[in-house]
């Protein structure tokens, strides 16, 4: 049919303020992923629905995005670990390095990141949220990857390149990997650490300026991929005086939560997209169906407790999402409805019809 009722689990109405969204939906996923629980939050909207302002925010309104950096390292303070004492073993895990091991790693990315394209002075006024009540026998660190998903291969978009653009070469896709533990992860994507929202932020910006974007009827650069942002959070326990961190990796306790701007679904005739555009749009609404199709099998399997399996091996967007569709850590979707009533129509067809009824996953 065409129409039909769709349930959410809160609406907010055009009052509402960045605070009161994040507050409802980001900061349990925050509170989670302090206390080592993985999440999941896919944005979803058409060109002009505020999805960008949601996620991002302005000069004096900080989006989704910052208010989540700045509540984690307002939480954890004075408890983070020193740079370098946790390393990325390329396998989804973290090792432990030493105070010698992690100054010899300081040098060898000092120049590396003397080389890194500057970027834009990012003037905002910082949340101040706190979680409170975490384990101050444990350090925390804070890492950062950033993947787009483009006609079904993943790229890594934090990837070094050339500097000399006559001999650069065209990005390679990654392979999806299970570690030790049969969790999902991409592989041998460039992982980072940060120390203050700035610097995460800075890293969100040399991603964006990477991402697939062309010029459509819709709208002048329109996202032609989804694009995968995600903090990992490693915590491990300190010795008894505080000092040294215990290089004991079964101690080591990694978490994530992974935000996931989805590109909108598109139809060809409204948008006038043809040849590749066209092939992209394609590859754009197949990712999409399939996240819905899994979406429904899960919450069927949740509410009804039936086995039915979730097809997310039929699209690398869900298959990277693998766990969670396993049943493990918390998943969430924001949708942005655009007030346009030039828009009601598109709004209905690609984002209501697109995914299930219920949003209560």
């Amino acid at each position: 049919p065409l129409f039909r009722s769709c349930v959410f689990r809160k609406v907010f109405d055009v009052d509402a303020q960045q605070s009161d969204v994040f507050h409802h939906l980001f900061l349990p996923l925050i509170d989670d992923l302090l206390r080592g629980k993985n999440g999941l939050l896919f944005a979803y909207g058409i060109t002009g629905s505020g999805k960008t302002y949601t996620m991002i925010g302005n000069t004096g309104n900080g989006g989704m995005l910052p208010r989540s950096l700045d509540t984690i390292f307002n939480s954890i303070g004075n408890l983070q670990a020193e740079r370098y004492v946790f390393k990325p073993d390329k396998q989804n895990g973290m090792n432990i390095q030493n105070e010698f091991q992690a100054k010899m790693e300081q040098q060898r990315n000092k120049a590396a990141a003397s080389q890194k394209q500057d970027c834009p002075d990012f003037i905002r006024v910082p949340d101040t949220t706190k979680v409170e009540g975490l384990d101050e026998d444990n350090v925390y660190a804070v890492f950062i990857t950033f993947v787009e998903v483009y006609n079904n291969y993943v790229y890594d978009l934090l990837e070094e390149t050339d500097p000399d653009e006559i001999h650069q070469k065209a990005p390679q896709s990654k392979n999806l990997r299970e570690d030790q533990s049969r969790n999902m992860y991409v592989s041998g994507v460039n992982e980072y650490e940060v120390k203050s929202t700035e610097e995460a932020y800075e890293l969100l910006w040399r991603g964006q300026q990477r991402r697939r974007v062309a010029q459509t009827q819709l709208n002048h650069e329109s996202s032609r991929s989804h694009s995968v942002f995600t903090i990992r959070l490693v915590q491990a326990p300190v010795d008894a005086t505080g000092a040294r961190v215990l290089n004991e990796k079964h101690c080591v306790t990694i978490s994530q939560l992974s935000l996931v701007d989805l590109a909108g679904s598109e139809r060809a005739a409204r948008t006038r997209t043809h040849g590749g555009k066209l092939r992209e749009a394609g590859n754009i609404n197949a990712a999409l169906m399939v996240l819905r199709q899994c979406m429904e099998t899960l919450r069927d399997n949740q509410t009804n407790g039936t086995s039915r399996i979730v097809p997310y091996r039929d699209s690398k967007l869900t298959h990277i999402f693998k766990n969670y569709f396993d049943g493990e850590g918390k998943v969430r979707m924001i949708v942005c409805i655009s007030p346009s009533a030039d828009e009601y129509d598109e709004s209905l067809v690609c984002e209501i019809h697109t995914f299930p009824t219920r949003f209560d996953t």
